[in-house]
């Protein structure tokens, strides 16, 4: 009797093995179909690698209004050359890049003060958790307008670029945040502020500004108004118009 049972349990062992072996298997099949299916590989760590290379190469969809502001851009200042700012706003952040790298603020043209304050803060916070945060590698595939607004004395146009870098933070000699081998892909919004008098500008903090009719003295409060509300006069400020890059922030 007992080596009736010893069987069975001998038995019962083995199919338990058998319905384990067979079960892992159909797992294994399945991951592989899975990873062939989405990865176009048998093994899911080669595919995830794979898919991470691919995602280093494969630029962010920037999110495009220009083809809707850009006429209403160019019917209210007729004489900015967008071309011409567009590539400021690469070239600032670019520069913003490579500051914060470095750890040195630098001067970038065509920047107002609170691009440069907030790279230097970003340098200060860096400094003050003993990081050193490295940029590398950059590249801007692709750059966009994606809002403009008008009021309160001030325009802004809002430039959304495409950008690939290597981008960590190292703390000690190691990586503490980030890729220090991959290119990460990932987008900038870079605001753009209209002044209509530069030299109001620290006597408002360096926001709200605005200009006067030279007939009857009447304050402009529209930023691209042609003409005086109150007497008509035709308005022209061209002269004292200028553009400053205002901010940045990764989005």
């Amino acid at each position: 009797m007992d080596n009736i049972w010893s069987w069975v349990l001998i038995v019962v062992a083995v199919l338990i093995v058998i319905g384990v072996v067979t079960a892992i298997v159909k797992i294994k099949r399945k991951i592989r179909n899975f990873s062939n299916t989405v990865f176009g590989t048998d093994s899911i760590g080669e595919g995830l690698e794979l898919q991470k290379e691919l995602l280093a190469e494969t630029p962010k969809s920037v999110s495009s209004m220009t083809k809707l502001f850009l006429p209403q851009i160019n019917e209210d200042f007729p004489e900015l050359n967008y071309s011409q700012l567009k590539s400021r706003v690469e070239n600032a952040l670019l520069s913003a890049f490579a500051a914060i790298n470095d750890g040195k603020v630098r001067e970038i043209e065509g920047a107002s003060k609170d691009f440069t304050d907030q790279i230097s803060l970003q340098i200060e916070d860096n400094k003050a958790s003993g990081v050193e945060e490295h940029f590398s590698e950059a590249e801007i595939h692709d750059t966009q307008i994606s809002d403009y607004r008008k009021g309160g004395g001030m325009c802004k146009i809002v430039f959304q670029s495409a950008v690939g870098h290597i981008h960590y933070k190292t703390k000690d000699g190691k990586t503490v945040w980030g890729e220090d081998s991959f290119c990460t892909q990932t987008k900038y919004n870079t605001e753009v502020v209209y002044i209509q008098n530069p030299e109001l500008i620290e006597n408002n903090g360096g926001n709200a500004v605005g200009t006067v009719c030279p007939n009857c003295g009447a304050p402009i409060t529209t930023v691209g108004e042609k003409k005086c509300q109150y007497c008509g006069l035709a308005v022209e400020t061209i002269n004292i118009k200028t553009w400053l890059i205002n901010s940045f922030k990764e989005v």
